[in-house]
Order: structure tokens, then C-alpha cells, then sequence
């Protein structure tokens, strides 16, 4: 018992009043104020203090000695970025009596909702499972803080509080749950996903490369008959091109892929397509490589096709840390220059707001084209084009609308001009980066321009 006591003498920290007992400390201090003038109401406030505390210390023996809150939080092994990450919440009562819980996680700092205060009546020793959704915006360590919880006695006037669920980490890495969607999409080239289109292959070369169960959207003409009488299933004849291609992936971490959409940079978006697309391409047997960049050269990945290239790919993503300074794109030139003796599908992920500071990176660009198939991907200002769906209401509205359209045209020039030499250009807006990525490398693979 002195043990159970001196327990509790520790943790008075998890003892507080509610507002229902000042309220009530209030109402028998009033009576016994009022009882000294007026006798009959001395023996009721004597009443109503005896009763008063009597209950107090009822609620708080109940709510100290004879039971407890146990609680733990169960966190993914991993965040996805962008993406919306499940967080399961057990509680368990051991208490012998129904009883009101609130409770409330502390959540990381990188997160800008908010976790409401959660109410819920617990009957007799019940355990509980709740569940919220958390959409991280960025790479890097998540720390939680305390699973708080408090619980109140059956009149409400004394509460509980609880520290539970140690803190936590978990990481956020790039988008893997998109990883996961586009999956089948690189097994079978007649799958259509999400706006990924079907391209018919041109004049390219193929070998046998195995036999596999049919999938719907196979081409018929494939069809193995023989193994499929042997296996009393459909099977299909499986081919691949020939020589495996080189696609390279460059991302800008300068200051043009800091702009945010939804609240997260440019520079994640770009970083998730990215590791869609080089698993994608590495289903496809073509080799895979990574670049990040800005003012000097970050990290380089070289081409490759090794089994685990693409964990690899993964963690280099997870640890870049763009600067977002001036990149310096004659230095990516030189790197890919003498590192890349192969020609190459690369995609380089930047952006441009006016036309005169791609004039001044265009011959950079030329360069790389003329070894390469150079892909370069633009974003499109979606705070421009919701501007322009807008009715304009004045003069001033009228100004601006016109300045607005300028922009909206000059993201059109960039196109116009890097067409002109010999560079193909991708226009789209952030959430349609990954499908309009796609659509060009599965485009560029189908007419064998690799």
C-alpha cells in the first residue's frame, strides 16, 4: 500500500481539476458566505461542502487505485511524400467502470493540420482503435512527441492525465505509393492507368525473353498454344527489345523548383515522377541513372541495371537537400559529358518563370541535345491560369489580367524555342508531372528514338 502511495505522490503531476469542480468550489463557497447572514442556508452549504469533497476524493481513489489507461501508437515503417500515411492509436482501459477519455497525439512540427482533441466514452476494461491520416510535404525524419490522454471520473470533477507512446521517428521518403500504382503499368504495354497511354511499337527488333500467364490486354498474336494445351491456362510469349537504352533523370535543385503547389516545392514533385519513371524504364530492362543538381553537381548515379539499382535510386532521392541557389547547368553539361559516352533519353526537371533566363542556360541545353534526347520539363503557373479563368471586374483587374496573359504566353515561347532546336519540351501542371512523364518516355521507347 505505502509503495501504491508513494507511486502516486510521484505522478501528481497527472492530477487536475476540471472546470466542473471550480464550479462547484464556487457554488458551496457562495452558501457558506451567504449562510453567515442567512441560518437556514449554513447547515445546506455544510452539506453541500461535506458532499463536495467527499466526492472529490471518491473520484480521485477511483480514478489513482483502481485502474489505468495504457496506449501505444503504431506508425508505418515509412511516409509516403505527397501522399496521405495511415497512423493507428490503441487504447486499453483497465478500469472496472465506464469512463470518459480525451486524447490527443503530438504530432511533427513539418505538419501543418492539426490533430482534433478526440472524446470518447470507454465501457468497462475496453480497448479501442482509432485511426487518422497524415499528407507529409516534404523529405526527412518525423518526430512524435506523447500520446496525451485524459480521463475523467463519472461526475467529471477530477481528471487523469497520461504520457503515453513514447516519442517517435518515422522517415518520409519519395512518393512510393505511386511506386506501387504504375507497378502493372511497366509489366504490360496494353495496360492503360490514370491518363498513361497505349503506343504502338514501330520497326523495333525483338528476342524471346520468356513465357508467362496471359494478362488482360495481351496481344493475341502472342499467344503460345503449345504451352498453353501443356498448362491448360493461356500463356503468352513475352519479348524485349534488344539492346536495353540509357535514361537518365536530372533534377534542378536551383531556386526555380522552389515554388510550391499544395504545399509542397516544385522539387518534390519532380522527385517523385522521377522515381516512377526510372522504375518504370528499369521494368522495361533499360538502364537506369540519376542526377541532382544545382550549383555544383550533388549526386550522380550511373546508369545501371543492378537489382537493387532502384532501392538505391530511393535513398539517394530520400537525402537530397537542394540549396536552391543559381544552378549551374554548364557544369551538368561537363558531367554529362564525360560520363554518359552512350546516347540517352534525359529528362531534365526544372522550371523557367520569363524567357530571358532560359536564353541564358538555352546553349547548355543545345549541347546536351545534340548528344542526347534531351526531354525538358516545364511547369505550368496554376495560380496563372485560375487568375485567368477569373471575370474581370475593373480597370485595374483589366491591367493585371493583361500582365497575367504575358506570363501565361511567354511559358508558351520557352516551348516554341526549345522545340526549335531540336528539344522537346513537357508543359504540364504539378499533379500531371508523373502521367505526362510517362507518356513521353513509353512514346519515345514505342518509336525507338532512344
Amino acid at each position: 500500500m505505502m509503495e501504491r502511495l508513494n507511486s502516486i505522490w510521484k505522478e501528481l503531476y497527472q492530477l487536475n481539476f476540471s472546470m466542473r469542480f471550480y464550479l462547484a468550489a464556487a457554488v458551496v463557497a457562495s452558501m457558506s458566505v451567504l449562510g453567515f447572514w442567512i441560518a437556514p442556508l449554513y447547515w445546506l452549504s455544510q452539506l453541500l461542502l461535506l458532499a463536495w469533497v467527499v466526492t472529490t476524493v471518491f473520484e480521485f481513489i477511483l480514478l489513482f487505485f483502481t485502474g489505468n489507461i495504457q496506449g501505444e501508437r503504431q506508425l508505418p515503417n515509412r511516409f509516403s511524400n505527397g501522399d496521405t500515411n495511415p497512423v493507428k492509436v490503441s487504447l486499453n482501459s483497465t478500469y472496472r467502470f465506464p469512463i470518459t477519455l480525451q486524447w490527443q497525439d503530438e504530432i511533427p512540427d513539418q505538419i501543418s493540420a492539426e490533430i482534433p482533441l478526440q472524446q470518447v466514452a470507454f465501457s468497462k476494461q475496453q480497448q479501442q482503435q482509432f485511426q487518422y491520416l497524415l499528407q507529409p510535404v516534404e523529405r526527412g525524419a518525423y518526430h512524435f512527441g506523447y500520446l496525451r490522454v485524459v480521463a475523467q471520473g463519472f461526475l467529471g470533477l477530477v481528471e487523469r492525465h497520461f504520457k503515453l507512446a513514447s516519442p517517435q521517428e518515422v522517415a518520409c521518403y519519395p512518393s512510393f505509393v505511386h511506386l506501387r500504382q504504375y507497378e502493372l503499368m511497366a509489366q504490360n504495354t496494353a495496360f492503360s492507368f490514370g491518363g498513361v497511354k497505349k503506343f504502338r511499337r514501330i520497326g523495333q527488333q525483338k528476342e524471346f525473353d520468356q513465357i508467362r500467364e496471359y494478362i488482360i490486354g495481351d496481344d493475341i498474336r502472342n499467344v503460345n498454344w503449345a504451352a498453353t494445351a501443356r498448362k491448360a491456362d493461356l500463356m503468352v510469349n513475352q519479348y524485349q527489345d534488344e539492346k536495353a537504352q540509357q535514361v537518365v533523370a536530372l533534377i534542378d535543385g536551383g531556386r526555380n523548383m522552389k515554388a510550391a503547389f499544395n504545399g509542397m516545392d516544385l522539387v518534390d514533385y519532380a522527385i517523385n515522377s522521377t522515381l516512377v519513371l526510372l522504375n518504370v524504364a528499369y521494368k522495361k530492362k533499360d538502364l537506369v541513372g540519376l542526377h541532382c543538381h544545382d550549383q555544383s553537381q550533388r549526386s550522380w548515379i550511373k546508369p545501371s541495371r543492378q537489382p537493387m539499382i532502384i532501392n538505391t535510386l530511393q535513398e539517394q532521392l530520400y537525402k537530397f537537400r537542394p540549396s536552391f541557389e543559381e544552378t549551374d547547368f554548364s557544369s551538368v553539361y561537363t558531367h554529362l559529358r564525360r560520363q554518359l559516352s552512350q546516347r540517352s533519353m534525359v529528362l531534365l526537371f526544372t522550371n523557367f518563370e520569363s524567357e530571358l533566363s532560359l536564353e541564358r542556360q538555352l546553349p547548355y541545353f543545345r549541347k546536351m541535345a545534340a548528344r542526347h534526347l534531351l526531354v525538358v520539363v516545364l511547369f505550368t503557373n496554376t495560380e496563372v491560369e485560375s487568375f485567368l479563368e477569373e471575370e474581370v471586374v475593373d480597370e485595374s483587374g483589366a491591367y493585371l489580367r493583361g500582365v497575367v496573359e504575358k506570363m501565361a504566353n511567354e511559358k508558351q515561347l520557352m516551348v516554341k524555342k526549345l522545340r526549335q532546336y531540336g528539344i522537346h519540351p513537357i508543359l504540364t501542371a504539378p499533379e500531371n508531372l508523373t502521367v505526362s512523364a510517362l507518356n513521353k518516355y513509353l512514346e519515345f521507347k514505342a518509336r525507338g528514338m532512344i
